[in-house]
Protein backbone atom coordinates (compact mmCIF):
# COMPACT_ATOMS: atom_id res chain seq x y z
CA UNK A 1 0.00 0.00 0.00
CA UNK A 2 1.00 3.65 -0.25
CA UNK A 3 1.22 3.91 3.53
CA UNK A 4 3.51 0.88 3.75
CA UNK A 5 5.71 2.27 1.00
CA UNK A 6 6.03 5.62 2.79
CA UNK A 7 6.95 3.97 6.06
CA UNK A 8 9.34 1.34 4.76
CA UNK A 9 10.81 2.74 1.55
CA UNK A 10 11.01 6.50 2.12
CA UNK A 11 12.81 6.64 5.44
CA UNK A 12 9.95 7.39 7.84
CA UNK A 13 10.47 4.17 9.80
CA UNK A 14 14.19 4.96 10.16
CA UNK A 15 13.41 8.52 11.25
CA UNK A 16 11.05 7.29 13.98
CA UNK A 17 13.57 4.62 15.01
CA UNK A 18 16.23 7.31 15.61
CA UNK A 19 13.87 9.27 17.85
CA UNK A 20 13.00 6.21 19.93
CA UNK A 21 16.71 5.39 20.33
CA UNK A 22 17.09 8.63 22.29
CA UNK A 23 14.77 7.07 24.89
CA UNK A 24 16.47 3.65 25.03
CA UNK A 25 13.88 2.01 22.79
CA UNK A 26 14.43 0.17 19.54
CA UNK A 27 11.62 0.32 16.98
CA UNK A 28 11.46 -3.17 15.52
CA UNK A 29 8.68 -2.34 13.09
CA UNK A 30 5.92 0.14 12.36
CA UNK A 31 2.78 -0.82 10.42
CA UNK A 32 -0.12 1.17 8.96
CA UNK A 33 -3.49 0.06 10.35
CA UNK A 34 -7.10 0.99 9.65
CA UNK A 35 -7.79 4.67 9.95
CA UNK A 36 -9.78 6.03 12.88
CA UNK A 37 -13.11 7.58 11.94
CA UNK A 38 -16.44 8.79 13.27
CA UNK A 39 -19.59 6.70 13.57
CA UNK A 40 -22.64 8.90 14.08
CA UNK A 41 -26.42 9.19 14.19
CA UNK A 42 -26.25 11.94 11.58
CA UNK A 43 -24.53 12.19 8.17
CA UNK A 44 -21.40 14.35 8.05
CA UNK A 45 -21.35 16.11 4.69
CA UNK A 46 -19.58 19.23 5.91
CA UNK A 47 -17.56 20.61 8.80
CA UNK A 48 -20.63 22.61 9.80
CA UNK A 49 -22.51 19.36 10.44
CA UNK A 50 -20.23 18.70 13.41
CA UNK A 51 -20.89 21.96 15.22
CA UNK A 52 -22.58 21.48 18.58
CA UNK A 53 -22.78 17.70 18.24
CA UNK A 54 -21.92 15.59 21.28
CA UNK A 55 -19.14 13.23 20.26
CA UNK A 56 -17.35 10.56 22.25
CA UNK A 57 -13.73 11.09 21.29
CA UNK A 58 -10.36 11.15 23.01
CA UNK A 59 -6.77 12.09 22.20
CA UNK A 60 -5.91 13.78 18.93
CA UNK A 61 -9.27 12.83 17.39
CA UNK A 62 -11.08 14.59 20.22
CA UNK A 63 -8.94 17.70 19.81
CA UNK A 64 -9.63 17.84 16.07
CA UNK A 65 -13.38 17.41 16.53
CA UNK A 66 -13.43 20.05 19.26
CA UNK A 67 -11.56 22.45 16.96
CA UNK A 68 -14.23 21.71 14.32
CA UNK A 69 -16.95 22.81 16.71
CA UNK A 70 -18.11 19.55 18.27
CA UNK A 71 -18.60 19.05 22.01
CA UNK A 72 -16.37 16.12 22.91
CA UNK A 73 -16.67 13.86 25.92
CA UNK A 74 -15.37 10.54 27.21
CA UNK A 75 -17.41 7.36 27.48
CA UNK A 76 -15.91 3.95 28.22
CA UNK A 77 -15.77 1.73 25.14
CA UNK A 78 -18.19 -0.79 26.64
CA UNK A 79 -20.73 1.99 27.27
CA UNK A 80 -20.62 3.69 23.86
CA UNK A 81 -23.49 1.63 22.43
CA UNK A 82 -25.79 2.67 25.28
CA UNK A 83 -24.66 6.30 25.08
CA UNK A 84 -25.57 6.40 21.39
CA UNK A 85 -28.82 4.53 21.89
CA UNK A 86 -30.03 6.89 24.63
CA UNK A 87 -28.81 10.10 23.02
CA UNK A 88 -26.09 10.85 25.57
CA UNK A 89 -23.83 11.29 22.52
CA UNK A 90 -24.58 11.87 18.85
CA UNK A 91 -21.51 10.06 17.57
CA UNK A 92 -18.40 8.22 18.64
CA UNK A 93 -14.83 7.67 17.57
CA UNK A 94 -14.03 4.10 18.55
CA UNK A 95 -11.32 2.98 16.19
CA UNK A 96 -12.21 2.42 12.55
CA UNK A 97 -15.38 1.13 10.94
CA UNK A 98 -14.42 -2.46 11.71
CA UNK A 99 -14.38 -1.63 15.42
CA UNK A 100 -17.76 0.08 15.04
CA UNK A 101 -19.13 -3.14 13.58
CA UNK A 102 -17.58 -5.31 16.28
CA UNK A 103 -19.21 -3.13 18.95
CA UNK A 104 -22.50 -3.17 16.97
CA UNK A 105 -22.61 0.62 16.83
CA UNK A 106 -24.27 0.39 13.40
CA UNK A 107 -27.44 -0.72 15.16
CA UNK A 108 -27.85 2.68 16.84
CA UNK A 109 -25.75 4.98 14.63
CA UNK A 110 -26.30 4.60 10.90
CA UNK A 111 -23.51 6.74 9.42
CA UNK A 112 -19.75 6.41 9.02
CA UNK A 113 -17.63 9.44 8.12
CA UNK A 114 -15.13 9.14 5.30
CA UNK A 115 -12.43 10.01 4.48
CA UNK A 116 -11.13 9.05 7.88
CA UNK A 117 -10.98 11.63 10.65
CA UNK A 118 -7.27 10.98 11.06
CA UNK A 119 -5.52 10.14 7.79
CA UNK A 120 -3.65 7.14 9.09
CA UNK A 121 -2.82 5.24 12.23
CA UNK A 122 0.04 2.92 13.01
CA UNK A 123 0.89 -0.07 15.14
CA UNK A 124 4.42 -0.44 16.50
CA UNK A 125 6.62 -3.14 17.99
CA UNK A 126 9.24 -1.69 20.36
CA UNK A 127 12.02 -3.37 22.34
CA UNK A 128 14.34 -2.14 25.06
CA UNK A 129 17.37 -0.89 23.09
CA UNK A 130 19.97 -2.37 25.41
CA UNK A 131 18.31 -5.76 25.07
CA UNK A 132 18.13 -5.37 21.30
CA UNK A 133 21.79 -4.41 21.04
CA UNK A 134 22.74 -7.47 23.09
CA UNK A 135 21.13 -9.88 20.60
CA UNK A 136 23.25 -11.61 17.96
CA UNK A 137 22.80 -10.20 14.45
CA UNK A 138 21.16 -13.40 13.20
CA UNK A 139 18.44 -13.18 15.87
CA UNK A 140 17.90 -9.50 15.09
CA UNK A 141 17.39 -10.41 11.43
CA UNK A 142 14.95 -13.20 12.31
CA UNK A 143 12.87 -10.80 14.42
CA UNK A 144 12.88 -8.16 11.67
CA UNK A 145 11.73 -10.68 9.04
CA UNK A 146 9.07 -12.13 11.35
CA UNK A 147 7.71 -8.66 12.11
CA UNK A 148 7.28 -7.89 8.40
CA UNK A 149 5.74 -11.31 7.76
CA UNK A 150 3.32 -10.73 10.64
CA UNK A 151 2.16 -7.48 9.07
CA UNK A 152 1.70 -9.05 5.62
CA UNK A 153 -0.44 -11.86 7.03
CA UNK A 154 -2.34 -9.58 9.39
CA UNK A 155 -3.15 -6.98 6.72
CA UNK A 156 -4.50 -9.67 4.38
CA UNK A 157 -6.75 -10.99 7.16
CA UNK A 158 -7.80 -7.43 8.08
CA UNK A 159 -8.88 -6.63 4.50
CA UNK A 160 -11.10 -9.70 4.40
CA UNK A 161 -12.55 -8.92 7.83
CA UNK A 162 -13.23 -5.30 6.88
CA UNK A 163 -15.08 -6.31 3.71
CA UNK A 164 -17.21 -8.82 5.61
CA UNK A 165 -18.10 -6.45 8.46
CA UNK A 166 -18.87 -3.50 6.18
CA UNK A 167 -21.09 -5.76 4.10
CA UNK A 168 -22.96 -6.87 7.21
CA UNK A 169 -23.34 -3.27 8.39
CA UNK A 170 -24.62 -2.12 4.98
CA UNK A 171 -27.22 -4.90 4.99
CA UNK A 172 -28.60 -3.38 8.19
CA UNK A 173 -28.89 0.13 6.80
CA UNK A 174 -25.48 1.55 7.70
CA UNK A 175 -24.14 4.12 5.22
CA UNK A 176 -20.62 5.38 4.65
CA UNK A 177 -20.86 9.09 3.82
CA UNK A 178 -17.97 10.51 1.80
CA UNK A 179 -17.39 14.14 2.69
CA UNK A 180 -17.00 16.30 -0.47
CA UNK A 181 -13.39 17.16 -1.32
CA UNK A 182 -13.73 20.86 -0.54
CA UNK A 183 -15.19 20.14 2.88
CA UNK A 184 -12.55 17.53 3.65
CA UNK A 185 -9.87 20.12 2.83
CA UNK A 186 -11.39 22.28 5.56
CA UNK A 187 -11.23 19.30 7.92
CA UNK A 188 -7.61 18.70 7.02
CA UNK A 189 -6.79 22.37 7.66
CA UNK A 190 -8.38 22.10 11.12
CA UNK A 191 -6.39 18.93 11.83
CA UNK A 192 -3.14 20.57 10.70
CA UNK A 193 -3.79 23.44 13.08
CA UNK A 194 -4.07 20.95 15.95
CA UNK A 195 -0.90 19.11 14.85
CA UNK A 196 1.06 22.36 14.56
CA UNK A 197 0.11 23.40 18.08
CA UNK A 198 1.29 20.04 19.39
CA UNK A 199 4.51 20.26 17.40
CA UNK A 200 5.22 23.72 18.81
CA UNK A 201 5.13 22.25 22.33
CA UNK A 202 7.57 19.49 21.40
CA UNK A 203 10.47 20.77 19.31
CA UNK A 204 11.78 17.21 18.86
Amino acid sequence: TEATSLLWSYGIEDMVRKEYAKHNLHLLAIFPIQSTTLTSKFPVNSVADLKGKKIRATGIQGEILKAAGAATTYVQATEVFGALETGVVDGAVLGGLVAAGVFSLHEVAKYGMMPALVGGSTEEIRINKELWDSLPKDLQTILEVCARDHYTAWSSWQRGLRAAILGMMASKGFKVVNMPAEEYKKMQAIAMGVYEKKAAKNKQ
